[in-house]
């Protein structure tokens, strides 16, 4: 359940490791852009710029690029809040995938992620998810062009901790929730495929209508996180994934590495626990129903295949991500199957990879400094 209460903004003075070893950073100069919903243009922010669309206005799964950034679901405004109660001075770029549902296609969002990276953004915070085996090169690829480029991306993992993309790619910084009580409190654990625990429980965000609600989901927890490399990112300007990842380290509460998410959406009805048919072939029929999107982190919605049918999508975060897996150690690896990735943990070696077709897991033998090699380009 979603619950909602109308609340302050959460107000913390900046802790002493923003003061001192980021000299006060506020986020000046940064520009983050958020993949999600857009921004509800009723709010006038001077800090959240022009953005753009890549919905089509008569069809939430078809792909079309405009100028209409207006947030008619409340979560990318959501997400833009957080991230500013951050990074007060860093600037939004809002890039629409969600028209009138939290469920868009993977070509929308792999075409939004390349948009991006081409608009010179700074950070890139993805608070959805899909587990559709066919986005995972795709989406692994855009990615490792945001990492090359110099682009951090923050996604949101799925909520019942489990795995999803792109929040499990190597070069991505995944994120899982819990509560806090500081906007700059936040776990690492390294050794993990969503290695920052964020406060994404009772968080205060601003919706639809500039109401101020408490939110729950790894939706919120991320933009936290993309708010914080927000500063890092004006005190280093030019750090690489590898440099964000030591400060994040750094920067964490103690004990990261013992912490776990607190989060989880409640148990479904033992009716609705059906198993799933698993397929032989790892790719998604085209007649397969839209009811495995690409989804919001709250939702997890999973992102649609653009040389698949419609009938494949992505949801928002709160909902879905493949490739390290959010509740276990990079020691397990993803599978493609039964058109939805699956977390498989075929031995206890750290070299396993992911075996969709050589997917570029994140490796617990190897430094996440080094992205897979099947991906490099």
């Amino acid at each position: 359940m979603i619950q909602v209460a109308k609340v302050q903004a959460p107000e913390a003075a900046p802790p002493e490791w923003v003061r001192d070893e980021l000299g006060g950073a506020t986020g000046s100069g940064v520009r983050v852009a958020v993949l999600d919903s857009g921004w509800d243009r009723s709010i006038g922010d001077a800090r959240v710029l022009p953005g753009v669309g890549f919905v089509d206005p008569d069809d939430d799964f078809a792909l079309a690029r405009n100028d209409d950034d207006q947030d008619v679901l409340g979560h990318g405004t959501a997400c833009a809040d957080v991230i500013l109660g951050v990074a007060p001075d860093a600037r939004i770029v809002p890039v629409k995938v969600f028209g009138n549902k939290l469920e868009t296609s993977p070509g929308t969002l792999e075409t939004a992620l390349h948009w991006a990276i081409e608009a010179g953004v700074q950070v890139i915070n993805v608070s959805l998810g899909t587990r559709l085996e066919g986005t995972l090169h795709p989406l692994y690829r855009a990615c490792e062009r945001a990492r090359q480029a110099g682009i951090i991306v923050v996604a949101a993992g799925h909520n019942a901790n489990d795995w999803s993309y792109p929040a499990i790619f190597e070069n991505v910084i995944g994120v899982s929730a819990a509560r806090f009580d500081s906007p700059y409190h936040f776990h690492y654990r390294p050794e993990h495929a969503m290695e920052c625990v964020g406060w994404g429980v009772d968080r205060p965000v601003l919706w639809v209508g500039g109401e101020r609600v408490l939110r729950h989901g790894t939706s919120f927890a991320a933009p936290g996180v993309a708010g914080i490399v927000s500063l890092i990112l004006e005190r280093h300007p030019g750090a690489r994934l590898e440099d964000v990842r030591e400060m994040l380290a750094r920067f964490a509460l103690p004990g990261g590495e013992d912490a776990a998410p607190d989060f989880a959406p409640p148990p479904q009805p033992a009716t609705a626990k059906k198993p799933r048919k698993r397929a032989a072939a790892p790719a998604k029929s085209a007649s397969k129903s839209r009811k495995q999107p690409a989804t919001a982190s709250d939702s997890a919605a999973p992102a649609k295949s653009a040389a698949k049918s419609r009938n494949q999508t992505a949801t928002a975060s709160d909902s879905v991500a493949p490739i390290k897996s959010a509740s276990k150690s990079k020691k397990q690896a993803a599978t493609a199957s039964d058109s939805v990735a699956s977390v498989k943990s075929a031995s206890k070696s750290k070299k396993q990879a992911a075996t969709a077709d050589s997917a570029p897991a994140k490796s617990a033998a190897k430094s996440r400094k080094q992205p897979s090699s099947s991906e490099r380009g």
